[in-house]
């Protein structure tokens, strides 16, 4: 697990010890209020050196109108920043190839220099898994900052008509034939997005680890569990007791659980990530260093209104910052 201190916590103290004045920052241009607040604080903070935001645009739907509503009312936002410039908002398909997808986030990251900050709150896993993998694999930079915005509220729908289990690309099985696959850990999240028809078809293959995000808080503690009973009934017969309570924004403590639950990485593991963004974010890193395969069922199809606001305490935006490169020194390590 290495032996380094992890760094974590609010963006601002984080940016407040380290001695680095400019940072370049991967986002997102999104329905989600809290999808700007990691450029609004590196602009007022005058620590934005560039930006590019990733626009990912989901298939027609019933939501399409409130959809381009929201997203009127986040160009103005932008443009109140003084940071409306249509040639750093990268526009995809939710669902494009995965090589268009890994040229174009290349391509930002050589136009970069050595510090960046990614920002994952309202970055789909298809796209935020790829950049974190591929900008841990660029090592030329220097400084990578994850960080993530917490929301006033989630809505009560936030995600529909998930496509068939597969991997999120650029983390496929690695091995041919794949190995046996000795754990499955899953994330719990607030909607399980087709995972119990999954299971019902008879994948049996290694004992199942329930991740529980703990302390949940209300109304989040009912939809946990309420993802759990659906799970229940189609969960293979080896799984582990109890699910495995974690803090659902301490990235050092998720990273080390899976470490431990895979004894070392020792387990071949198949990994699912339904639950917090902090907790996929560990599943990403973790993936990343064994080559284990990360599945998921991705809908087709999300609430514009997926989010409200951003989360305040004390009158301080819960923008929470972690560490996973220092000076050319990665963090998270087996």
């Amino acid at each position: 697990m290495g032996n380094y201190w992890r760094p974590w916590g609010l963006l601002t103290w984080i940016l407040n010890r380290l001695s680095i004045d400019q940072w370049n920052l991967i986002g997102s241009f999104s329905t989600e209020e809290r999808g700007l607040k990691v450029l609004d604080i590196l602009n007022s903070d005058r620590k934005l050196a560039s930006y590019n935001l990733f626009f990912v645009k989901d298939p027609p739907s019933i939501f399409t109108s409130d959809t381009n509503a929201q997203l009127k009312k986040q160009k103005r936002d932008l443009k109140s920043l003084g940071l409306l410039d249509f040639t750093k908002i990268h526009e995809y398909e939710l669902f494009d190839r995965h090589s268009k997808l890994v040229k174009g986030i290349q391509n930002i990251l050589s136009s970069f220099d050595d510090n960046i900050i990614i920002d994952i709150s309202a970055l789909p896993k298809r796209f935020f898994f790829p950049i974190i993998r591929l900008a841990m694999e660029d090592r030329t930079k220097k400084n990578i900052i994850a960080t993530y915005t917490r929301p006033n509220t989630y809505g009560q729908l936030l995600a529909q008509d998930p496509e068939p289990w597969s991997p999120i690309p650029l983390f496929g099985p690695t091995k041919y034939p794949e190995p046996k696959v000795r754990r499955i850990i899953i994330a719990i999240g607030f909607s399980p997005l087709g995972l119990p028809d999954f299971l019902e078809q008879g994948y049996d293959q290694g004992t199942v680890n329930l991740l529980l995000p703990f302390p949940p808080g209300p109304p989040n503690f009912n939809r946990n569990w309420e993802f759990i009973r659906r799970l229940e009934k189609n969960l293979p017969s080896d799984v582990a007791p109890d699910p495995i309570r974690i803090h659902p924004w301490d990235l050092p403590e998720c990273f080390d659980r899976l470490v431990n639950i895979s004894d070392m990485g020792n387990d071949y593991t198949l990994l699912a990530p339904y639950g917090p963004k902090t907790v996929s974010l560990a599943m990403c890193l973790f993936a990343e260093l064994n080559g284990f395969p990360v599945y998921y069922t991705q809908p087709k199809e999300y609430y514009p209104f997926y989010s409200e606001g951003v989360a305040e305490e004390d009158g301080e935006p819960q923008v929470f910052a972690y560490c996973l490169r220092i000076d050319g020194q990665d963090l998270y390590l087996l």
